[in-house]
């Protein structure tokens, strides 16, 4: 998994570490800090390398707002858009960032048409229900302006360790998960809505925690974390991670970028095939 290639990102992960995270107390939230650091960089570093800084950026289904800090402190505008923003409103707003509360599945959001450069969609869709897909689509499709950037990440419902629990009767996907997709099925989408599909792929990002770790025990890495918690999935992690670096497709996270090509209302579109 390639971290980063701007040392910036690196900083203001550090920075977030060190200055930031003190001012969450939940410790849901700080859990989360932790696990989306591989996420959150690889998100950090692509934005950095396709949007231009100062530019205006959604960072939406934000919470508890790590992502949005991080796109602040690399320069850029950044709006903060979730369904219960609250918790988070005033840490966000004193680093100048604009708080705005709507529920992606049921509510237009709120904001003018083009009005931002790049649009931030991590690991969201897989919590939205699919019978909404292509209303909340249009709806970042919206506010994107022309040639603008959405950069979308979401669990790979094809991974291996998918596969794995499908094939011994269990249920492959989290509870907490209304859909999960396929790489396919997430392009498909796009182009359905009016977006390019600019780059798609796979990353390890989720495949190198380790099983069982709390706060900053899951930066550990594969091989550091399964010796301090040596257990089953921690060793299936190891002994599969060379299967799923050698195939892509059998990663755990799916990335895409897509550009905006045209707007495409939720009532002026194909019949929908299921998938």
């Amino acid at each position: 998994m390639k971290l980063s290639s701007d040392g910036r990102v690196s900083e203001s992960q550090k920075e977030m570490e060190l200055k930031m995270l003190p001012s969450f107390s939940d410790w849901h939230d700080v859990n989360a800090f932790y696990y989306d650091w591989w996420r959150r960089g690889e998100t950090l570093s692509q934005v950095v390398g396709m949007v231009k800084g100062g530019a205006r950026v959604l960072d939406a289904g934000s919470a508890p707002g790590f992502t949005s800090i991080g796109l602040s402190m690399l320069g850029y505008e950044v709006v903060s858009l979730d369904i219960n923003p609250e918790p988070y409103r005033k840490i966000l707003e004193e680093q100048k960032i604009e708080v705005v509360k709507a529920n992606l599945e049921d509510e237009k959001i709120p904001l003018p048409d083009q009005s931002f450069a790049c649009v931030v969609f991590t690991e969201v869709i897989e919590h939205l229900h699919p019978y909404r897909t292509n209303f909340f689509m249009s709806e970042i499709n919206r506010v994107l302006s022309k040639g603008g950037l959405l950069y979308l990440t979401t669990p790979n419902l094809a991974s291996l360790s998918r596969r794995f629990r499908l094939l011994f009767g269990k249920e492959p996907t989290p509870v907490f998960h209304t859909k999960e997709h396929t790489l396919k099925w997430v392009c498909s989408i796009l182009s359905e809505n009016g977006f390019e599909v600019l780059t798609r792929g796979y990353s390890t990002a989720y495949n190198v925690l380790t099983f069982g770790a709390r706060n900053a025990d899951l930066k550990l890495g594969l091989i550091r974390g399964f010796y301090k918690y040596p257990n089953v999935a921690n060793a299936f992690r190891i002994a599969t991670y060379p299967i799923v670096y050698a195939v892509p497709q059998l990663r755990g996270t799916l990335t895409v970028a897509a550009r905006k090509a045209e707007y495409v209302s939720p009532d002026n579109r194909p019949e929908e095939e299921e998938t």
